[in-house]
């Protein structure tokens, strides 16, 4: 009896073993989807903490909406299932699999219905079959704290410079002192702060830094505060 796959994940979760900081967001193809065609999309979304997927092409039979992957992005290893028939024509049903998010640049699904390899579609990709690319973000895991909250530029080669986290790249970055004098302000995509005011060091205490992103479109300004030990 052969199983044909027919690619529609479904809701089941697992406990977490820790963050996976691996982003997944985006467009995706897989070219050893057995169903009859050649190539199977899925678009997948963070939508209120939880990964979306949703099915974009593929095997007209099957099923399409929107499924919730529950145990990502906290587990890069978790449970769920996909639809699968023993052959054309036969009763779609759900069986197990289980889903793995090896890197930024490749999924896997595995179950009785076999191996799914899944990696990033490119833009030509997308141009080709007419979706809008621009639906879906580009990034996927939340960064909540770009900057760290102490730093020690004392010289030592460890923890001397301030500078973003995250992979983020910046638009802005400056920092202030707690009278609101602009000690640092930069422009460059990869703003490292060594704790001086131009060429004198900045004394020990409490500073406010704020940054602008490159991919946020509105202008939002995160900022925090950062305390400088020597």
């Amino acid at each position: 009896m052969a199983w044909v796959a027919m690619l529609t994940l479904t809701t089941a979760s697992t406990e977490a073993v820790g963050q996976c900081a691996i982003d997944v967001c985006g467009y995706w193809y897989s070219e050893n989807y057995n169903s009859g065609v050649p190539v199977e999309y899925v678009a997948i979304d963070l939508i209120d903490d939880q990964l979306v997927c949703v099915k974009m092409l593929g095997d007209p039979f099957v099923p399409t909406g929107h499924v919730t992957w529950e145990g990502a992005p906290l587990a890069c290893t978790f449970q769920g299932s996909m639809y699968a028939t023993t052959g054309w024509g036969a009763q779609i049903v759900p069986i197990p699999a289980t889903i793995n998010i090896l890197s930024d640049a490749h999924i896997t699904v595995n179950s009785m219905a076999g191996l799914l390899h899944f990696f990033p579609t490119t833009l030509e990709h997308l141009e080709y079959i007419g979706i809008d690319h621009t639906e879906y973000p580009l990034g996927c895991v939340p960064c909540e704290t770009p900057i760290p909250n102490v730093f020690t530029p004392n010289g030592d080669g460890v923890n001397d410079l301030l500078s973003i986290t995250c992979g983020l790249s910046s638009h802005l970055f400056s920092v202030k002192d707690r009278w609101g004098n602009t000690v640092y302000e930069t422009s460059a995509p990869d703003p490292a702060w060594d704790g001086r005011n131009g060429w004198d060091p900045c004394p020990e205490g409490i500073y406010f830094w704020s940054l602008i992103t490159t991919d946020d479109m509105f202008g939002k300004v995160r900022s925090g505060v950062v305390h400088l030990l020597r």
